[in-house]
């Protein structure tokens, strides 16, 4: 009897016990949550920061892409990419800045860089893909992308009428899984005139499979800039379909 007693009592004590540090042991792991958050943050933004030195180093139109993982908890209206919006016009927009939560209050995560930045941010947690690019005004343009991309982005050719040339394109796949039934299909005014060297693959995790594209012109077509798309389109739940465009442009002379 006393045993059984002696028993009660004692998980009486731990339980007891228990209560009392469940605050302390909920104060750790909430601690241990913001600091997670923080590092990721410092990594997004060192990532962009990086990579939009090194595409205004190279010049005009260099491209660079950054793999990244936004972690929850950013406060995503106080957060951007150049100079927040209630910035004065003065100021140069050359900061790169997450704020992100941090128990009752917040963070701030950002870093400055020697170029003129235009960007934005996702507005949702994730991994995401970045574009950073260099454009002819002299700012780096900085956007977030879904995981597959097509590139070039744009791609130009000056022919003959009566010609045709061939040219690659590449779709990469930058996600943690096979993509299948990715479709490629044309669009635009040259649509009909361009033909592609397959419709449909299926693309590996982080892999990078390389494309043609045929333009074919005929006798009779008009000198001039034509314009048409590369349109890549994938999903595999059929409630999800994400495209990328690119642009393609044909001088007939």
């Amino acid at each position: 009897m006393r045993k059984g007693q002696a028993a009660i009592e004692l998980l009486m004590i731990l339980a007891f016990a228990f209560l009392l540090l469940t605050p302390f042991i909920w104060q750790a792991v909430q601690t241990s949550q913001v600091e997670t958050n923080l590092i990721q943050a410092r990594k997004v933004v060192n990532d962009l920061a990086s990579a939009a030195e090194y595409v205004y180093a190279q010049g005009t139109g260099s491209v660079a892409r950054v793999r990244a993982k936004i972690p929850p908890g950013v406060i995503w209206n106080e957060s951007y990419i150049g100079k927040p919006s209630w910035a004065n016009q003065s100021i140069e927009p050359r900061e790169i800045q997450l704020r992100v939560e941090a128990g009752a209050g917040y963070n701030d995560v950002w870093k400055s860089v020697n170029p003129p930045l235009l960007g934005e941010w996702p507005e949702k947690q994730g991994l995401y893909v970045f574009t950073v690019r260099l454009n002819e005004d002299g700012y780096v343009i900085i956007t977030p992308y879904a995981d597959i991309s097509l590139s070039p982005h744009e791609h130009f050719e000056n022919i003959k009428a009566g010609d045709n040339v061939t040219f690659p394109f590449w779709i990469t796949n930058y996600m943690d899984i096979t993509v299948y039934d990715v479709n490629i299909t044309t669009a635009g005014e040259i649509a009909s005139w361009i033909s592609l060297s397959n419709s449909s693959v299926d693309i590996a995790a982080d892999e990078r499979v390389a494309l043609n594209a045929t333009i074919t012109t005929s006798n009779t077509t008009e000198s001039g800039l034509h314009y048409g798309q590369i349109i890549v389109t994938w999903g595999n739940c059929p409630m999800l379909r994400l495209s990328a465009r690119s642009e393609v442009q044909i001088l007939l002379c």
